[in-house]
């Protein structure tokens, strides 16, 4: 994880996208940083990762850029929203700054490995699995939004983890993690 004095965001690396533009997230991430207006929108006091990075190609009516233009989107786990940045390689600055509710955001590998340690310490079910069967379980993440604003869940980064012996399926378990408060339920 990158230490920075503001925001956690969380941001998941799409390995195809940073070929394609040449930046890795921690990269992408020092250039954003940047800016004032993706400080402000990444505000707090946790950490900061890269999650999501794809080429964007130009929408209807917006002046054509080069191939350097990539859009990055964070989970800010201080205010539950989605930082959506786009940023310019070729002109070296950030174009473009939003915070989203209830979007759609994709894991970053750290918050996939930190949603599996915690089903295994706190599910007994998943703990069992892991005791019997060893490193031999798939494991299959999905990150749910959830848009009601009365639901004790809205804004928290939440991953539905089915965990499953890779030799015998009929012993899944399924558990939904909240990363945001570090608990595991079942549901």
């Amino acid at each position: 994880m990158v230490d920075v004095k503001f925001g956690l965001v969380a941001v998941c690396l799409a390995l195809l996208a940073a070929a394609a533009v040449g930046q890795d997230g921690s990269q992408l991430l020092e250039e954003l940083k940047k800016s004032e207006e993706f400080q402000k929108a990444t505000e707090g006091k946790k950490k900061v990762v890269v999650c999501a990075q794809r080429a964007v190609a130009p929408r209807p009516g917006e002046k054509v850029r080069g191939k350097g233009v990539v859009e990055a989107t964070l989970f800010n786990y201080n205010n539950g929203l989605t930082v959506r940045a786009t940023y310019d390689k070729e002109e070296q600055k950030v174009l473009k700054v939003e915070t989203l509710e209830a979007y759609p955001t994709p894991l970053a590998k750290e918050e996939i490995r930190r949603a599996e340690v915690l089903a295994k310490e706190k599910d007994a079910r998943v703990g069992a699995l892991v005791k019997k069967h060893g490193d031999k379980l798939d494991f299959q993440h999905l990150a749910p939004v959830v848009s009601d604003r009365t639901s004790p869940r809205f804004g928290k980064r939440l991953v539905i983890l089915f965990v499953r012996p890779k030799d015998g399926p009929d012993e899944a378990v399924s558990v939904t993690v909240n990363l945001t408060d570090e608990t595991v339920s079942r549901d």
